[in-house]
Formats: C-alpha cells, sequence, structure tokens
C-alpha cells in the first residue's frame, strides 16, 4: 500500500509517499480499503513542529478519518 511518511520535522515538501508493506489487523480491529486521503490541516502543523501541543516524533499519525 501506500503511505505519505514524515521522516523528520519540517515543511510539508519533505512529505514522501512511499510503497509499505501493509499491517494485519488485530484482534478488535478491521481493515478498510482507502480509495483517497489527505493530508489535514492538524497533521500538516503537527509535521512542521507548529501545533502548539503535540505527540513525540515518533507517534506521528492522521487524526481524522472519513468513510
Amino acid at each position: 500500500m501506500k503511505a505519505v511518511l514524515a521522516r523528520t520535522f519540517g515543511p510539508l515538501e519533505q512529505l514522501v509517499l512511499e510503497e509499505v508493506e501493509p499491517r494485519k489487523p488485530g484482534p478488535g480491529e478491521v481493515a478498510i480499503a482507502v480509495k483517497a486521503c489527505g493530508v489535514n490541516f492538524f497533521d500538516a502543523l503537527i509535521v512542521q513542529g507548529k501545533y502548539q501541543t503535540g505527540p513525540k516524533y515518533h507517534s506521528l499519525r492522521g487524526v481524522k478519518w472519513r468513510v
């Protein structure tokens, strides 16, 4: 599957689209097929290090799902 990855804090131009191994769902989880996705405003602030509070770098992930 393809994933947009942030390897370090920085401008959005540093985000990269890469092929990654899909993660298998664990107990109580399901896998869904995603046709399209994007980087939302919150994600953009976090990867640039501009959000007032935020997770440590290793825990970055999207926060919105729309099905």
